[in-house]
């Protein structure tokens, strides 16, 4: 049972797409997941950068209430302890462009990097997730796309839809060969 005076000892849960002054630069929660675990001291954020600072890359996410946009390149993880000021938070639709933008990054960094070809060789008696993995999910087939939650052991994991005879492919669709 807990006492007032631990609820007045509590840090706020921090949650995605909230924005917060560090050190006089804007940083945007890019993680999704319960934050609240001890075990995760830090959390990947991205800089809010100002239109004349950088030019916006297509999977930057405009933050209105910022003036400026997310830079998903430019990803970092900041301990807790120094998001401790926030300023405001992405909207509703600027948060749902975050989470699908973030999906489609870790996918192209995952496969776009050297990181994939240096992969651990599979262990039979700890089974470890890998990007590019095909698992069957709820009837359905899924693909491991996430390099961040392979490899920093985080309590989800990002996976895009594996389709059959996709009609409409689009630019960031991959196609998938028996190799």
């Amino acid at each position: 049972m807990s006492s007032p005076d631990d609820s007045a000892n509590r840090r706020p849960e921090i949650r995605q797409g909230e924005v917060f002054d560090v050190d006089g630069s804007l940083w945007v929660v890019v993680d999704s997941f319960p934050n609240e675990i001890e075990a995760f001291t830090s959390l990947h954020c991205a800089p809010v950068l100002a239109p004349d600072e950088s030019p916006m890359l297509d999977l930057d996410v405009h933050i209105e209430r910022a003036k400026g946009f997310a830079s998903l390149g430019l990803l970092r993880k900041l301990s807790k302890p120094v998001l401790n000021k926030i300023v405001t938070d992405a909207t509703p639709s600027e948060l749902a462009s975050l989470r699908s933008n973030l999906v489609t990054w870790f996918a192209v960094f995952s496969y776009d990097s050297d990181f994939v070809t240096t992969l651990p060789p599979m262990s039979e008696y700890n089974p470890d997730l890998l990007p590019g993995m095909i698992l069957g999910y709820k009837k359905s087939l899924v693909c491991i796309i996430d390099h961040w939650g392979c490899y920093n052991n985080y309590p989800l994991i990002y996976v895009a839809a594996v389709v059959a005879d996709l009609e409409d492919i689009g630019v960031l669709d991959v196609e998938i060969t028996s190799d």
